[in-house]
């Protein structure tokens, strides 16, 4: 009875060995098909929000800084063996510090990134390491994994009800990658960066400066928010990636900072003009601050400084919801009366900076509109007008000729 029992699982083990070697190949098949269906999935959810994103005007739209960018990838591709068939990098209009790659081989990133770099080594560095992403496959493998988890597979309705700073958090944590990839992807930049002769010891100043900002626990959406929790750990093995596999010193290797000032001028005034505009004034403030360490004083940062004070004293509600939504991801008027009280303090910065930018040698003569609207807010409609009135005289026919022009006409008619 035995041998009996033992000779029919012996052939019910050469039986399910058979039916496993004839299946194999069609299992496999099944996995590799259903792995190309959800690379599919992930190209289309990332083509979708790079829509959403470009539509919604998140978008840098500048031919100067796209073909910068572009010389960059193009030097970056040509220096490594691996695979890319297309690439795009685009800047966000976006305070925060990351940058990010998407499955459809698009790179992003964030204005708040670009106003903490230095030069053009430094830029390449962060364009290599999310190039590493993509040539590894890291972008599609981490959507994929975005789409097994428990927050929602239904990505277009999200996007098309979200808020644009959601879609901008949406599309980030689409493409969140986890250390083991961060340190592949390290690996690779730096092979890339080497064969493309970029100064590699640039790229530990970005993850040194990013470490260094203050971090507010909790909040995704910080001015000082980045990707990654702890950008020093990155530091760190950084320096042993290049300690170790870089010894030598490099010859004649390329930082750039004087063909990547340009670039970074421009974005910068981007940046601060954005943040005017959403009444965001100790962001500017910040970003002003930024952009005086690498620029020697300029009349332009001092006319900038006096719209962020004026913008205080005009709309204290909005700058004291700013200043707790910093602090703590949330807005609350905690410091309305705060910033009431401040309101001459404000107004008299805004005219002393507006008249450090009328003094230098070539006057920023917005700053006499500035001085203008000031002084209307102040009731001093004679002072109002003078300032209104040399600004007209000063500009020709500026774009804002006909308001400044009714408020000089509203001015003399209640004076």
């Amino acid at each position: 009875m035995k041998r009996r029992h033992s000779k029919i699982h012996y052939l019910l083990r050469v039986g399910i060995a058979c039916a496993l070697l004839v299946l194999a190949p069609q299992i496999a098949y099944s996995a590799a098909a259903i792995l190309e269906h959800e690379a599919a999935w992930a190209i289309e959810r990332a083509n979708v929000i790079s829509e959403e994103m470009d539509q919604g005007g998140l978008i840098v739209d500048d031919p100067e800084i796209t073909q910068y960018l572009q010389a960059i990838v193009e030097k970056l591709l040509a220096s490594t063996s691996i695979p890319i068939d297309y690439l795009n990098v685009q800047i966000i209009k976006d305070d925060r510090s990351y940058a990010f790659s998407l499955p459809n081989n698009q790179i992003y990133l964030n204005l708040g990134l670009i106003s903490h770099l230095e030069n053009e080594a430094q830029l390449a560095a962060v364009v290599a390491k999310e190039m590493a992403h993509v040539g590894n496959g890291f972008h599609i493998e981490a959507a994929i994994e975005f789409k097994k988890s428990n927050m929602t597979s239904n990505f277009s309705d999200l996007l098309l009800i979200g808020t644009i700073m959601g879609k901008k958090t949406f599309a980030s944590k689409f493409s969140n990658f986890n250390q083991e990839r961060d340190e592949k992807a390290l690996v690779d930049a730096l092979a890339m960066l080497e064969a493309a002769n970029y100064d590699i010891s640039e790229s530990v100043e970005i993850f040194r400066v990013l470490g260094a900002l203050p971090e507010y626990k909790g909040q995704q959406d910080s001015i000082f928010s980045s990707t990654h929790d702890d950008n020093l750990l990155l530091l760190e093995q950084l320096k042993t990636l290049i300690s170790t596999n870089y010894p030598a010193e490099q010859e004649n290797a390329i930082v750039g900072k004087a063909e990547f000032e340009p670039i970074k001028g421009k974005l910068l005034g981007l940046q601060v003009r954005l943040q005017l505009s959403d009444r965001r004034y100790s962001m500017a403030l910040h970003t002003l601050d930024l952009a005086e360490t690498y620029f020697s004083k300029v009349p332009v940062i001092d006319f900038y400084r006096a719209e962020a004070y004026r913008g205080m004293a005009d709309y204290p509600l909005s700058a004291a919801r700013e200043k707790h939504w910093i602090e703590t991801g949330k807005e609350s008027d905690k410091y309305l009366d705060e910033y009431l009280e401040k309101t001459d303090q404000n107004y008299d910065k805004a005219i002393t900076y507006y008249q450090q930018s009328l003094a230098s040698d070539i006057p920023y003569e917005a700053a006499y509109r500035g001085l203008g609207q000031v002084h209307k807010s102040r009731g001093s409609k004679e002072l109002a007008i003078q300032y209104f009135q040399t600004y007209l005289d000063k500009t020709g026919t500026p774009k804002d000729y006909r308001y400044i022009n009714r408020l000089i006409k509203n001015l003399r008619a209640y004076y």
